[in-house]
């Protein structure tokens, strides 16, 4: 059985003292605060939201997520493993299950023996309109991953080890920009959101998502948004991942994760981020939710009404395009070519007169990579053998009211000191550290440089940055 009970819930009740368990669970709140204690999942109630109904199963430890107005539902598992670098973190059970309703939410928590940690302590709250998941861990250790209703077990009466979701949906949505331009996934796919990047899906280094899945039933108006509540300060995970798939099964459990790759260390006690389950109409109102709960229970503070200026809404030549066109065409193809050697100049001269022969205006010019020397990407000092009177052409652009903006190299450690950087096991420089103060002092004089109309700076308008 892949969630045990505790020693004391395995002694048998009397009917009538189960049956008025049972009762009380079930009882109105009336405004009141009930505290109540359960021998196991069997005398839990469905609770019910306001476009949910959540059901608890005792033998495989699971709760059934069912929309009220929806074809969709999900299994999940209660526990969740939060696994070390090189150690699993299995289930050996729960116990300690209590019921508190209070203020229009019901609260459930329980206790759950960890094989890795002292002990885990999960709080599931069911509010009218989303279900708040997450635990908090006891004990050292350095974080691996940090599941989401997926865990793992041993049993003897079973072959299978793991716990996972059981979609009663066929599509989930990443709002994370990907170079694919993949948005939609099967419910047995592995979708990524990444602060760095992804081998598979390329790009989304480039700009952060919200971080919130969606999920649907294709024909069905119904999308269930499960989003991170996290606050400031804890986002120190580089992944949230739905499906991850370590084991290379065709079939198998999913479910959600954190990855830490160790950079977390425990030394006492750990609360995880929170699993927000809520619905919408459509992924993008979805996502609007997403972002409103962040800002009414984690301190996300938003502009909600910013001024764009209006040459930010006007067409955009970027160079990059025909440098790799110009490399592809005088090297027959992509595999080293220098194509920062095309970003020159004259040949921005000549891209523009052509611009004006064909009557395209663009209100937006950018000069993306090569404009800088070699080897000064960590700096962006302007190369005046490719660019003899950079600030002199893009004050050129500005007089026929097309701004300019100049390519940069986010993390790029080229030509920056070693103490300047983040380094790996060893020594060896990876990126730019930017907590470092000589770091910060170095960037402020970079972005000065490319964009102050001061003496011996380029006074370009904006940047395009690149990861």
């Amino acid at each position: 059985m892949p969630i045990r009970k505790s020693p004391a819930a395995t002694a048998t009740a009397s009917a009538s003292t189960k049956k008025q368990r049972a009762s009380n669970l079930k009882s109105p709140n009336n405004g009141k605060s009930d505290d109540n204690m359960a021998r196991n999942l069997s005398d839990l109630s469905p609770v019910q939201g306001r476009w949910y109904t959540a059901g608890f199963h005792e033998p495989s430890g699971q709760m059934r997520i069912e929309a009220r107005r929806s074809k969709f539902y999900m299994f999940v598992p209660l526990v969740s493993a939060c696994d070390a670098v090189d150690r699993r973190d299995q289930t050996a059970g729960i116990s300690d299950i209590r019921v508190r309703k209070s203020g229009g939410v019901t609260r459930l928590t329980f206790t759950e023996k960890s094989q890795l940690w002292d002990k885990k302590l999960y709080t599931v709250e069911f509010h009218p309109n989303h279900i708040k998941y997450y635990y908090k861990v006891f004990g050292r250790g350095s974080v691996g991953r940090a599941y989401f209703f997926r865990s793992w077990f041993q049993a003897d009466n079973t072959v299978e080890t793991e716990l996972g979701v059981i979609p009663g949906f066929d599509t989930v949505f990443n709002p994370a920009v990907n170079f694919w331009g993949k948005d939609y996934y099967f419910a047995g796919d592995r979708a990524v959101m990444t602060s760095g990047d992804c081998k598979k899906f390329w790009g989304q280094g480039l700009v952060s998502a919200p971080y919130c899945y969606g999920l649907n039933d294709r024909g069905d108006g119904l999308w269930v948004g499960a989003g991170l509540g996290v606050r400031a300060g804890q986002y120190n995970f580089e992944e949230f991942n739905y499906n991850t798939n370590e084991t290379n099964r065709v079939f198998g459990p999913g479910g959600f994760d954190c990855n830490y790759n160790g950079k977390l260390h425990i030394d006492g006690s750990w609360e995880s981020p929170h699993m927000l389950l809520f619905a919408a109409d459509d992924q993008y109102s979805m996502l609007e939710r997403y972002v409103g709960l962040l800002e009414k229970d984690y301190g996300l503070s938003l502009p909600r009404k910013r001024s764009v200026p209006q040459w930010w809404r006007t067409p955009i030549f970027c160079g990059w395009g025909e440098q790799l066109s110009l490399g592809f065409k005088e090297k027959g193809n992509f595999e080293g070519v220098p194509f920062g050697a095309y970003c020159t100049q004259d040949l921005h001269d000549q891209w523009m007169d052509i611009l004006r022969e064909k009557k395209v205006k663009p209100g937006q010019v950018i000069i993306d990579a090569g404009w800088e020397a070699r080897d000064t990407r960590g700096d962006m000092v302007v190369d005046t053998a490719r660019w003899p009177d950079l600030r002199g052409w893009i004050e050129n652009q500005q007089k026929q009211g097309i701004r300019v903006l100049l390519w940069m190299l986010a993390w790029n450690c080229s030509g920056i000191p070693l103490d300047e950087c983040v380094t790996d096991a060893q020594g060896r420089a990876v990126a730019v550290d930017p907590t470092n103060p000589a770091y910060e002092k170095r960037l402020r004089a970079m972005v000065r440089r490319m964009l102050s109309d001061e003496p011996g700076c380029y006074n370009a308008d904006g940047l395009k940055i690149d990861g």
